[in-house]
């Protein structure tokens, strides 16, 4: 397994990046009628799956870069991660958190927001380093 990370592609990766947008979400949410009870339980994976075709997938360690307000508090705006574990990492300006893609199992907090100046948008961007083939 440790050779796995060892032997990271220098030339490739994969990426993708996560907005958050406050006013979005509330009007998505008055449209489509949040459930009573609040946010339905996410459930955890590890990002390369379980799934058919997984074998193929050369994604190893994922580091996540979170941008946000310095005023961002995740305890009351939301966003991060959490390890199946229950290590919680939130999400905080300028941090990166890094794990095995193949074998960590995680799951991302939702983003809440807040009405204040600077706390209703936040972002995370993810890249996804490949095992060399």
């Amino acid at each position: 397994a440790a050779e796995d990370v060892s032997r990271l592609d220098a030339t490739a990766s994969m990426g993708t990046i996560r907005l958050y947008d406050r006013k979005t979400r509330l009007g998505a949410e008055a449209l489509l009628m949040k459930p009573e009870g609040g946010e339905p339980e996410r459930s955890f994976g590890v990002i390369c799956g379980d799934s058919e075709g997984t074998e193929n997938d050369t994604r190893r360690l994922t580091a996540m870069f979170f941008v946000s307000s310095k005023d961002w508090d995740a305890s009351t705006c939301g966003g991060g991660v959490t390890v199946e574990k229950g290590t919680k990492f939130d999400a905080v300006r300028d941090r990166i958190i890094l794990l095995r893609s193949d074998t960590w199992s995680h799951r991302q907090e939702p983003w809440i927001g807040d009405d204040k100046d600077g706390l209703e948008q936040a972002s995370c961007v993810t890249v996804h380093f490949v095992k060399d083939t």
